[in-house]
């Protein structure tokens, strides 16, 4: 019982660790996009003018976006097919009946081997 819960702590350490430096990646990325993205707006308002680079600016944010939503939408699930009919006079194969079917006949057939090997031996041995 002890290991289970030391294993369960390491495990919990080892999630909040990863945890920690992916949310500190993620600031770093925020960071590093911002400034990316005022550079870019510099460059674009140098090249013509303020206008310009903010059009340019938004309209790649955008498209961005839409890209990201179309492919994060959800998936169209295909229906699942249609049950085929049971033929008249078909067994069901619901719940435990075959199941205790299945049990019933090995047992039988195990007990008859049992009833044969014992004549057997009864055979050999002259019994």
């Amino acid at each position: 019982m002890d290991a289970a819960i030391a294993a369960l702590q390491r495990a919990i350490r080892e999630i909040a660790r990863r945890l920690a430096l992916q949310g500190a990646a993620a600031a770093l990325l925020l960071a590093g996009v911002i400034f990316l993205t005022a550079a870019l707006w510099l460059y674009l308002s140098q090249l013509r003018d303020a206008l310009f680079a903010s059009l340019t600016v938004g309209s790649g944010f955008v498209g961005v976006a839409l890209v990201l939503l179309v492919v994060a939408r959800p998936r169209r699930r295909t229906p699942a097919p249609a049950a085929e009919e049971p033929q008249p006079g078909a067994r069901s194969v619901t719940g435990i009946a075959p199941l205790l079917d299945a049990f019933l006949f090995g047992l039988e057939v195990a007990l008859k081997q049992r009833e044969q090997g014992r004549s057997d031996r009864d055979d050999r041995d002259g019994g």
